[in-house]
């Protein structure tokens, strides 16, 4: 009995399985305007999303927590002292940072830092920036240690800092070795932290690498095609992408690039979901990376959102209906989407000897988490049912 399963399912993936790197699902939309210029980041499986300007060239200074499980959103406390754009946004810690930023038209720079505590939903002011105010700057994590550098007030910026929330104390270092620019892309791979685009008097590609342990900078390998400024910088795996933003002539840009640091090489990955758009942001959870909002002058702003693996991927596709079940391998959850929105009645997992191993029912939902932590690594094949008594039948790989 054991064997006519496992052959039924090698059977069935052979007609059904389709690998598909790193395709986009649309999640639950920001329920609050659209905007561009926002911050993002990400604290104990959960993503926070704020600031930023509207459609109509409103600062906002609302503030929301993302449950991926259950793909819902929850609106927390506003960012203090009235909205800001442009502003920079991260986590360290099970902290979220904000600083810089700008109000108003014609912008009125800021320079202030505050910190977010989801435990108890507060803010509190940090070490101002010792900068000058600014906004469009880039961020990143590397560490404990928060980086910040470029940005606009007035004019390009090239300095470069970093902040330590432990002494909540900040540290000029090298410069940023090309033009003054804002709307750089960024991201880290191990310990280094590369930067690169923007917009100074031209639209820019060149990308270098920064060493916090020489406090230097190199070049790195330009990205290729069009030359842009507000493009999304994250890095997954250690893999780096940049993608999207705005080039010369105002077009707006769709393609993304990934980035390996060993051969220092990009290749073109999939295009970013959506309207092409620039000022949009991203944060991470896991292995998975989250796409958010951005600006288009057509429609000024966006509140879409959505998700892609983009190691690696696995849909199920039948004549009524399509799943996307991944990351694989799976270190601690394997999603379940159905991007149809078809509701999934119930999965079950089996083990490679046939034997059930989970067995989740009245899930009612179009997409679903199961936590994988407790299994051991292996090969397991699902059976999905769906609200239409449709079956889809799969594979999947933990490893952890």
């Amino acid at each position: 009995m054991k064997q006519t399963f496992t052959l039924s399912i090698l059977l069935l993936l052979a007609v059904l399985q389709i690998h598909a790197q790193g395709s986009w699902l649309q999640l639950a939309s920001l329920p609050a305007d659209g905007r561009g210029g926002h911050i993002s980041f990400s604290i104990n499986g959960k993503g926070y999303v704020g600031g930023g300007m509207n459609p109509f060239s409103q600062d906002m200074a609302d503030f929301w927590e993302y449950d991926p499980i259950a793909n819902t959103w929850t609106q927390k406390a506003d960012i203090p002292n009235a909205g800001r754009h442009g502003a920079s946004g991260l986590s360290i810690n099970n902290k979220g940072y904000l600083f810089n930023g700008a109000y108003g038209l014609p912008n009125n720079y800021l320079n202030s830092s505050l910190e977010y505590d989801p435990s108890t939903n507060m803010w509190t002011p940090k070490a101002t920036f010792p900068g000058t105010g600014r906004y469009d700057s880039f961020e990143a994590v590397i560490g404990s240690v928060a980086y910040i550098g470029c940005g606009y007030n007035g004019s390009g910026l090239n300095d470069f800092w970093s902040y330590n929330p432990s002494t909540d104390t900040w540290i000029q270092l090298t410069n940023f070795p090309g033009t003054a620019r804002q709307g750089v892309a960024a991201f880290t791979i191990g310990q280094y932290l590369y930067a690169g685009t923007g917009t100074s008097s031209v639209f820019n590609n060149d990308f270098y690498r920064y060493n916090p342990a020489t406090d230097s900078w190199t070049p790195a390998a330009s990205l290729p095609g069009s030359v842009r400024g507000g493009a999304i910088g994250y890095s997954i795996n250690s893999k780096g992408y940049v993608g999207g933003g705005v080039t010369t002539g105002g077009t707006y840009l769709s393609d993304a690039y990934e980035y390996d640091s060993f051969t220092n090489q990009w290749t073109q990955t999939v295009d970013l979901p959506g309207v092409a758009r620039c000022n949009a942001t991203t944060y991470t959870i896991g292995n998975d990376v989250y796409y958010i909002c951005g600006s288009h002058p057509i429609s000024p702003a966006y509140n879409d959102h959505w998700t892609i693996d983009p190691t690696s991927g696995v849909s199920e596709i039948t004549a009524e209906n399509e799943f996307h079940v991944y990351p694989t391998p799976a270190n601690s959850v394997i999603n379940f989407h159905s991007i149809s929105l078809t509701e999934i009645k119930s999965i079950q997992l089996f083990n490679s000897d046939g034997e059930m191993i989970k067995d989740i029912k009245s899930i009612k939902a179009s997409t679903y988490k199961v936590n994988v932590a407790d299994l051991n690594d292996g090969i397991y094949f699902y059976k999905i049912t769906d609200a239409k008594d449709q079956v889809i039948n799969g594979k999947v790989t933990v490893a952890h």
